[in-house]
């Protein structure tokens, strides 16, 4: 991907991000006035390094614009569901195994602090997701694709497999049903300087 993108022309560098990466774009590159991370911090595995590379390229002033979960265990479907409390606790569970944190944004503010950011802002975002719309394929699509993932690690059943295909299948042909998403939060930080 990388690789098509330069050369399509925009500048793409495929690398780990980490302080020493951040420092080597900085120095090609100037100092950015803005990063954004979305959906990056529940599944990184070296928060620190990441938020000390933030910190190292970032310009002072410089604003982080951050998306993540803060509460993913928040998802829910009406007509409600039982297996869907296992669902959301089996991903959960599947992301911690890999050290990943579905509530990650509860500990990005002390983070922040440590690398010499000052958040400005903090937006909760849970969207409602109804049968047939564009947003209703999101939780479909994944679903779909991850829950056989969780019954082969062994974190689902077979059973809750077949139950969670039901009601889903059930929810989607009703048209008052709704899918609320995992909750997320928008955080804004800026560098100080």
């Amino acid at each position: 991907l990388a690789r098509e993108a330069n050369a399509a022309g925009l500048p793409t560098v495929c690398a780990y991000w980490d302080e020493a990466t951040a420092r080597k774009l900085a120095a090609e590159h100037g100092k950015p006035k803005a990063i954004t991370a979305a959906n990056v911090f529940a599944h990184a595995d070296d928060l620190q390094g990441f938020m000390k590379g933030v910190a190292a390229c970032l310009a002072p002033g410089g604003v982080f614009a951050i998306t993540d979960y803060v509460d993913y265990r928040a998802l829910a479907l009406s007509p409600r569901s039982a297996v869907m409390e296992r669902v959301a606790a089996a991903v959960a569970e599947s992301w911690r195994l890999r050290g990943g944190d579905c509530d990650i944004v509860i500990r990005l503010p002390e983070m922040l602090r440590g690398a010499g950011l000052e958040i400005r802002e903090v937006r909760p975002i849970s969207r409602a997701a109804r049968p047939g719309s564009v947003l209703w394929g999101w939780p479909e699509i994944f679903f779909r694709i991850y829950i056989p993932v969780l019954v082969e690690a062994g974190l689902l059943t077979a059973e809750d497999q077949a139950e969670f295909q039901a009601d889903w299948s059930a929810a989607s042909s009703i048209p008052a049903a709704f899918f609320l998403t995992p909750t997320v939060c928008d955080l804004i930080a800026v560098k100080s300087g």
